[in-house]
């Protein structure tokens, strides 16, 4: 089984929830937002979002099957990429950088690569009375037999698991709690 058709199985497979954070789904695309209070402060929480992605990105979700191989260039062009060791995977582009608060980028993750989808992703920090609240944002475009909406559920599970990862890194707290979407 190609690499690309058992990530796809791997992201369809996971359960599959209704939640409030697909704010709009249909036949051509999606929007998933995703908003959490962490128990750190903002320029803490980005520092570990950019330069420490490799230790809270979970590494079933990466295609080497190691988190540690990923990297985000956090500057306009930078790469969001993961090293293979036979090549390399350009997961998305960084468009945008506020250091601290802000971090945009664009491009389709995983298997939404190979369907010409076009997605944008922010995440932002902003100081709340616990520490920082993050919302994270995913607008993806674009075809597939089907529809893209088929994607929406199983992409916000798997942001869910990133986001909940990359608070518990951020607080000090156990990465393994964290490995399954809110309901």
């Amino acid at each position: 089984m190609k690499l690309t058709h058992l990530v796809l199985l791997m992201i369809v497979c996971l359960p599959l929830s209704v939640t409030a954070e697909i704010k709009s789904q249909a036949h051509n695309g999606f929007h998933i937002q995703i908003e959490k209070v962490i128990a750190a402060p903002p320029e803490n929480v980005y520092d570990k979002l950019v330069n420490q992605v490799g230790k809270w990105w979970h590494p079933d979700h990466t295609w080497a099957g190691k988190s540690s191989a990923l990297s985000i260039e956090a500057s306009p062009g930078g790469c969001f990429c993961e090293q293979l060791d036979d090549g390399g995977v350009k997961h998305m582009e960084v468009v945008y950088v506020r250091s601290g608060s802000e971090l945009r980028m664009t491009g389709g993750l995983g298997p939404l690569q190979m369907t010409g989808a076009h997605g944008g992703m922010s995440w932002r920090l902003d100081a709340a009375d616990d520490g920082s609240k993050l919302t994270l944002h995913y607008r993806v475009t674009g075809f597939l037999p089907g529809g893209m909406n088929q994607f929406a559920g199983p992409v916000d599970d798997v942001l869910q698991v990133q986001l909940n990862r990359l608070a518990a890194f951020a607080e000090g707290r156990s990465l393994a709690v964290a490995n399954t979407p809110a309901k």
